[in-house]
């Protein structure tokens, strides 16, 4: 049976190593979404013949993320297969690349379904900044009429104002009558990681002010050359928010980070329609995988 243990902020540094052998562009190859949302899907890892294994240890039942590593990937996922039957449990993958998951069609019959809803939006960081052309026309016009109105300024986050984001997110979920949801409640606590571990995470995040009040805030984490943005929040009462913030951070993610992955729309038309507006790059597959 192979031993895992619960995923903890001293791990960063192996994970990495294994994370970053991959070219797979989706959050959930990358330490900072593990780690963040470990208390709420229970993660736990494992390294098995050089590929790191991630298990989400599930009450109903074990789900596992596609193993990363430098071997031979076929006999990696046989003896996850394997672990699993000892438990009287079927092998589940979830949020597998479209590479993977054909591997798992080929070699084990293997059933995959592509899950749309959390497809990643991945951006060229220099298009979220610079805004060029006709098709951000419109994103443009949003920016500099918030830039021409409002008495603003950006702070960049740190761990002594990580209190100020908490208290915005508190905030936006009051006023969206949404505190008491399970998904509200489960990024709180995600954040929560976030700001505890702001420095070891190499997180970076920006809060905006507009006459002095905090009134929005961005946060995320690094992969190679790509910056997810894992939270984004704006109270009411304020034109062009989002697109000032969204723009601002990306000037200042450009010259270090190529992409920028802005994460799922969960399957929310206005969420789906907002990220596809800013014309992402490319949409990252996602599949779940069932193993008989």
């Amino acid at each position: 049976m192979i031993e895992f243990k619960d995923i903890s902020i001293e791990h960063k540094k192996i994970c990495d190593e294994y994370l970053n052998l991959t070219a797979n562009q989706n959050c959930e190859s990358s330490f900072g979404i593990l780690f963040i949302w470990k208390d709420i899907y229970k993660n736990q890892i494992a390294i098995v013949d050089d590929f790191l294994v991630v298990k989400n240890a599930l009450p109903d039942g074990d789900r596992f993320y596609q193993p990363y590593g430098k071997g031979n990937i076929v006999a990696v996922t046989k003896k996850l297969i394997e672990n699993q039957a000892e438990k009287g449990q079927k092998l589940k993958i979830v949020c597998a690349s479209a590479e993977y998951s054909n591997m798992a069609k080929e070699k084990f019959n293997a059933k995959i379904e592509a899950n749309r809803d959390y497809f990643d939006y991945v951006y060229l960081a220099s298009n979220l900044a610079e805004l060029k052309g006709k098709k951000y026309h419109a994103k443009r016009n949003h920016v500099n009429k918030f830039r021409a109105i409002y008495d603003f300024r950006f702070d960049e986050m740190t761990p002594e104002n990580c209190d100020i984001a908490i208290m915005l997110s508190k905030q936006w979920c009051s006023e969206n009558n949404s505190c008491g949801e399970k998904s509200i409640r489960n990024e709180r606590c995600s954040m929560d990681n976030l700001t505890k571990y702001f420095t070891e995470l190499e997180a970076r995040g920006l809060i905006l002010y507009i006459d002095d009040k905090p009134v929005a805030f961005t946060a995320g984490t690094p992969k190679g050359d790509m910056f997810i943005v894992h939270f984004e929040k704006a109270i009411a009462g304020y034109e062009g928010t989002y697109a000032a913030i969204n723009n601002e951070f990306a000037n200042r993610l450009k010259d270090k980070f190529t992409y920028i992955n802005r994460e799922e729309d969960m399957g929310l038309p206005g969420l789906r329609k907002s990220k596809l507006s800013y014309h992402p790059d490319r949409l990252v597959e996602k599949y779940d995988v069932e193993f008989e």
